[in-house]
């Protein structure tokens, strides 16, 4: 569709530098239509992953069209793809500061807020999304996931609870509102109170059987169930975050019955792995990278989840081919550390 578009400016262009012909009536002239070709094609790559070629694209764009309607979106793509963390932040901090109150701010305050969190800067990174949940719509109940998330990695439990619980009670057709009960069912077992854990885990599972977190969520109400010798250490079930959430090693020795994940990038640079990794968790995935070597080369795939059932890790895979148009691929769960050169890589995506 995007490329479709961008055929049919490139040709309007053409007719007109041929003819003369300008739409005046519309504002156009040839050089608006070069800048939203220009624009269109650094974003066409932007979305195919083709992140060397699209960082190189919006930097000309940006010193052809510094006046450009697209300044802001210019910055921001570059922001998100800026592979040191403490660039990233300045340029995240520049937009918000000099577009202030505009959708780039917000979104700009977002990617920093986000950057912040992965880099488990916790008590900054829950001041930006305590800011931005005082937004509307899908990105406030977004924050305030986020503002749980941060609560629980610092041990604040209570407020964690009572953010997860807020999406809950408030948003409960929301597409995080699965993922809140499964947050309130983690905060419980942090609390040590198994049998309200219970209840969450319970819950998640007879609203969202099919949920993304439904095998975590399963894995974690086995776990409840046995003796309690035998319990592991809790993790974040709730937490789109943690990668391979599930999954705990002692030495060489996995503990854990997990066994595929869905695969859907891989790329030279781990540091563009990194910008899908980001990407996806922004969107509520359990993505993480994995390096995988071969006898020429080394690759850093991106994969999501580890589920102990083929079919849940179809589900994912069919949400991340519909909603994200990604090339997803089911592959055998590798840890860290083990060799996964023999899975292959899915082919590049086609947006």
């Amino acid at each position: 569709m995007q490329k479709e578009r961008l055929m049919r400016i490139w040709i309007w262009v053409y007719l007109c530098a041929c003819l003369g012909l300008m739409p005046a009536a519309k504002g156009w002239t040839i050089e608006t239509a070069v800048e939203e070709a220009s624009y269109s094609s650094a974003m066409l790559l932007f979305n195919q992953q083709h992140w060397d070629e699209a960082q190189e694209k919006f930097a000309e764009f940006q010193l052809q069209f510094p006046k450009s309607r697209w300044h802001w979106a210019v910055q921001l793509r570059l922001a998100d793809l800026e592979s040191e963390p403490e660039r990233a932040e300045k340029l995240y901090t520049e937009i918000i500061r000099q577009a202030e109150q505009t959708e780039w701010a917000w979104e700009a305050r977002w990617g920093l807020a986000n950057n912040e969190y992965g880099l488990a800067q916790y008590e900054t990174a829950l001041k930006q999304f305590r800011f931005i949940a005082q937004s509307r719509g899908s990105r406030k109940i977004r924050a305030m996931y986020y503002v749980g998330l941060c609560y629980l990695a610092m041990k604040n439990l209570p407020a964690a609870f009572d953010a997860f619980n807020g999406i809950a009670a408030q948003y409960p057709n929301s597409a995080l509102a699965g993922a809140a009960l499964a947050g309130m069912g983690d905060v419980e077992q942090e609390r040590n109170n198994p049998e309200a854990a219970r209840r969450y885990y319970a819950q998640y599972m007879k609203n969202y059987p099919s949920g993304e977190l439904s095998s975590q969520v399963l894995e974690k109400q086995k776990n409840l169930n046995q003796p309690d010798t035998a319990r592991q250490t809790p993790k974040n079930a709730g937490n789109l975050e943690a990668p391979a959430a599930l999954h705990k090693k002692k030495g060489d020795q996995e503990i854990g019955n997990e066994k595929y994940c869905v695969q859907v990038g891989a790329f030279s640079k781990p540091e563009y792995a990194q910008i899908l990794v980001r990407k996806l968790k922004s969107k509520g995935f359990s993505a993480y990278s994995l390096e995988v070597k071969t006898t020429d080369s080394v690759f850093h795939q991106v994969r999501v989840g580890c589920y102990n059932q083929r079919q849940l890790a179809e589900q994912i895979s069919t949400q991340l081919t519909k909603k994200e148009a990604l090339p997803a691929l089911i592959v055998p769960f590798v840890a860290q550390g083990e060799n996964a050169g023999n899975h292959g890589k899915p082919k590049p995506s086609k947006l």
